[in-house]
């Protein structure tokens, strides 16, 4: 039976698979069971829940009965009907009893509406003629309903329908990792499994077509250790202890730091359990707690060690009451640095502010949202807020092998430190404020209108993100501005050749900045042309 354990310290509430490592362990070589969207309604890889379509059989419209139900009915026929087809005379019995029982069986879906499905006509009739692109039509009907079995059903009319089928939902060619877990990971893809709401996740299928990550970036993980896990591969680098001042990284609070790191960093695409939101990202454990427990001081200088040493994105999915001032400053010395720090906003359900070090403005303060889009009931709230992320029943790494479920903001926060890594492997300039700016501003907005203290700017949305990073990213010798580099980039180049006017600001062709525009900035161009 699964437990629940609560965790005060890091404020994660904990469904442990106990018991069940055997089972966990075979799923995760079952490469036969390939993540895909799900069919269902509505949702990307299912079908439209409000028509079906059909293609009607030669000489056959759809009409109304006497009585002003939908039906269908031969071309220029008119049965001898208690009902009364409208139309000319001459069908017999048969057209009778169809066109009854399809007017019952519209009826009986709430169909309303039969529309042609060529909302445009082919420029060759004849020939959409011959192959029947004519005789397609919607059977518009209530949404929510069950499209799949009145497609079924309209089959057996085979006097009047040649087929009848659902109108199937897809897209761009998204990035679904094979992992055999992924199913289970509605926070990056959210198909309304499991009672949730299609879309309330973070895009990651949509962002990873522009990156899965970078190995040039590192992401420390301040927390209670990690455990070594095949979902890291050669991913974890030496870290530190800084509560016994050693090089004992290894996880200390039922697998915690472990559960936050692989949600963040997890490979993704290998065909075993889970997909983290960067594939590729260095993984750095900094241990700053004792069991599940700790002080801020060694919280402080775990900041300044990461920071130290290479850190690029520090993730603390922790809480703290107190806010000293060494906190303080360690948080300064490393928002200063240019590293960005992502932190829990706590889990005791406060209205009057988040936890410590989430509420200084040096950090990104993160809440919890569920698969529905709707707060965690734990999570703390307050002005401090910047964003909010899926924390809710999250499937991540347990152990050094096996996975489980976990629950509280420690869990929504690697979404968001996960998130930021991948806007740096698009753009490392980006400074700490340039991350957090682009999160609230291309954040899903999930509660009250605008800023709340609920979830601050919204779910963040990793694909609307990089697309904003990438949209920030200025191609050298793009002088038009249309994303490439081409003949009219060229035209501008030359009409500019010579000595740049005073101010040099307005001398955009100058891509070398020696102040005139000559043959080094035409080679620099063209080393961008396309």
């Amino acid at each position: 039976m699964p437990c629940l354990r609560r965790i005060a310290s890091t404020g994660c509430v904990v469904l442990m698979s106990v018991g069940v490592g055997a089972s966990i362990a075979s799923a995760a070589v079952d490469s036969d069971r390939i993540a895909a969207p799900v069919w269902g309604p509505d949702v990307y890889g299912g079908y439209a829940s409000t028509h079906i379509i059909v293609q009607l059989e030669p000489g056959i419209e759809p009409g109304r009965l006497g009585d002003g139900r939908l039906t269908l009915l031969g071309v220029g026929e008119q049965a001898h009907q208690p009902s009364g087809l409208r139309g000319p005379v001459g069908a017999g019995a048969a057209t009778v009893q169809a066109a009854e029982v399809i007017a019952a069986a519209l009826q009986s879906w709430k169909a309303e509406l039969i529309t042609p499905a060529l909302t445009t006509q082919p420029a060759n009739r004849q020939l959409a003629a011959q192959i029947g692109l004519d005789r397609y039509y919607k059977i518009h009907v209530p949404p929510g309903t069950d499209t799949p079995a009145m497609a079924a059903q309209f089959t057996g009319f085979v006097t009047h329908i040649e087929s009848a089928e659902v109108d199937g939902i897809g897209g761009i060619a998204q990035t679904i990792p094979n992992d055999n877990d992924f199913d289970l990971q509605y926070a990056l893809l959210n198909t309304g499994q499991n009672g949730g709401i299609p879309d309330a996740d973070i895009d990651a299928t949509d962002a990873w077509d522009e990156t899965t990550g970078s190995d040039a970036l590192l992401l420390a993980v301040l927390d209670a250790g990690i455990n070594e896990h095949v979902e890291f591969g050669d991913r974890l680098v030496p870290g530190w202890n800084t509560v016994s001042n050693n090089g004992d990284t290894s996880d200390s609070c039922f697998s915690h730091g472990t559960h936050v790191a692989g949600i963040a960093a997890a490979t993704g695409n290998n065909t075993i359990g889970i997909a983290g939101v960067n594939w590729a990202v260095w993984v750095m454990p900094v241990r700053v707690l004792n069991g599940c427990k700790g002080i801020e001081s060694p919280l402080a200088d775990g900041i300044i060690f990461a920071t130290d040493h290479g850190a690029d994105v520090i993730n603390m999915s922790l809480q703290f009451g107190g806010g000293s001032d060494y906190l303080h400053d360690a948080v300064t010395y490393g928002y200063m640095s240019g590293v960005v720090l992502v932190a829990a906003a706590g889990n005791f359900g406060f209205t009057g502010g988040v936890a410590f070090p989430a509420r200084w403005d040096e950090t990104i303060a993160v809440a919890a949202t569920d698969n529905r889009d709707d707060r965690w009931s734990g999570s703390n709230t307050g002005p401090q807020l910047t964003v909010a992320a899926p924390g809710v029943n999250v499937w991540s790494l347990f152990g050094s092998a096996n996975y489980a479920f976990k629950t509280g903001t420690s869990m929504a926060t690697p979404h968001v430190s996960g998130l930021a890594t991948l806007m740096l492997s698009l753009d490392g300039s980006l400074t700490p404020d340039e991350v957090r700016d682009i999160l609230q501003a291309t954040a899903d907005d999930v509660d009250a209108p605008g800023f709340d203290n609920n979830t601050g700017f919204g779910r963040i949305n990793a694909n609307a993100a990089l697309l904003e990073v990438l949209a920030g990213i200025s191609i050298p010798g793009d002088l038009d501005g249309d994303g490439a580099v081409g003949i009219l980039d060229l035209l501008i180049l030359l009409t500019a050749w010579g000595p740049c006017p005073d101010p040099p600001d307005e001398c955009p062709a100058d891509l070398d900045l020696d102040g005139s525009v000559g043959i080094l900035d035409l080679l620099s161009l063209l080393a961008y042309w396309g």
